[in-house]
């Protein structure tokens, strides 16, 4: 049984912006969808009895919700760190960032939305682009520790120094880097990715690696979501070597909790449609949620969940870092056709013992 390592929040689904890429559109960005105060507080002494260290609040746009501030308090006052995942444009105002920095706030993720006026509003809907340069600047000069968090879709990964260049001119110098999943299907929506967007992704970050790498002085995390046999295997060990990548996620290791703001656990912000199980329903404290998350039921789910796409992988010598990838992949392609697309190599990483 692998110990529970992080847990995410997620606390409304009402946003202040209109992205594309979200993974919560199928909610309609709904203010409707918001969580109960005092069921938040129940699932923070929950975190807190598992042995918790850090809380990450979510949405929609965390800093929207009605009642951050009782939260964040709330969270301190357990001993246990706060993190914010936020599209970070109301700190451009310095007296509202002031107040959460009293308040303790430890951590804030801030999502980079554009690398111009023009992007950001196209990406966006909203004209907003100076107020998330003004919001780096500030939180640059204050004792919160921001991450900036990009994207990176088939329409920008051209533009990843870009984005860099101006985060770094606004005073901050750590960077994390994720590639747009799409589960969107599970909304009725047709599927829109294919093998050849992808890998126009993944080559086009491994022609930028080595600028990118220069830029960020090296302090930058790829979260990757293909088998890594997709990769160029000397640009993916210099990763690995330099603690640059994560090959996996929490939900192919078990290693973290999501929870809707319903108090359902989902397996992921990106799955919200799945429903793992309801909080004061199936488990309402250590004991019984380990029981729950112990049980065959639950194993048979993430047996499904977290299989292997193809039966090669389970051959490869890279199979329990990758786990063969994200599983959105495979709602807009099959493994077969990965293959065929001549853009993997599986047969250099089976062990042939």
């Amino acid at each position: 049984m692998k110990k529970i390592q992080n847990v995410w929040l997620t606390i409304n689904r009402n946003c202040n912006l209109r992205c594309k890429w979200c993974y919560a559109k199928g909610k309609k960005f709904d203010y409707r969808f918001s969580m109960d105060i005092n069921l938040a507080k129940n699932i923070v002494e929950f975190f807190k009895e598992l042995g918790i260290e850090e809380v990450a609040l979510i949405g929609g746009e965390p800093t929207c919700y009605h009642e951050l501030e009782n939260l964040i308090q709330y969270i301190k006052n357990k001993n246990m760190k706060v993190c914010l995942i936020t599209n970070g444009i109301l700190f451009s105002d310095p007296r509202y960032l002031s107040k959460l920095e009293k308040l303790g706030v430890d951590d804030i993720n801030f999502s980079i939305k554009g690398w111009s006026r023009e992007s950001y509003k196209n990406n966006t809907g909203v004209d907003s682009y100076n107020q998330m340069l003004e919001a780096l600047k500030n939180l640059s000069k204050s004792k919160i520790n921001t991450m900036a968090s990009f994207v990176i879709s088939d329409e920008n990964c051209e533009k990843i120094t870009d984005v860099i260049e101006l985060v770094t001119s606004c005073g901050i110098d750590n960077f994390f880097f994720s590639f747009e999943n799409d589960f969107s299907v599970l909304d009725g929506i047709e599927k829109t990715y294919d093998v050849k967007t992808l890998m126009k992704i993944v080559k086009s970050f491994e022609n930028q690696y080595s600028k990118i790498d220069e830029l960020t002085k090296g302090n930058f995390t790829l979260h990757q979501t293909l088998p890594l046999c997709a990769w160029n295997e000397e640009i993916i060990n210099k990763m690995r070597k330099q603690d640059q990548i994560q090959t996996s996620c929490m939900l192919l290791q078990r290693t973290g909790l999501v929870f809707d703001t319903d108090g359902s656990l989902i397996p992921c912000n990106s799955i919200h449609q799945v429903k793992l199980g309801t909080f004061n329903k199936d488990f309402k404290d250590s004991e019984t949620f380990y029981q729950y998350w112990e049980s065959d039921s639950m194993m048979k789910i993430y047996n499904k969940l977290c299989a292997l796409p193809d039966d090669i992988c389970s051959k490869c010598k890279d199979d329990t870092v990758c786990g063969g990838g994200c599983l959105s992949n495979w709602y807009h392609f099959n493994f077969n056709e990965l293959l065929d697309s001549n853009a993997i190599h599986p047969n250099d990483k089976i062990d042939k013992n």
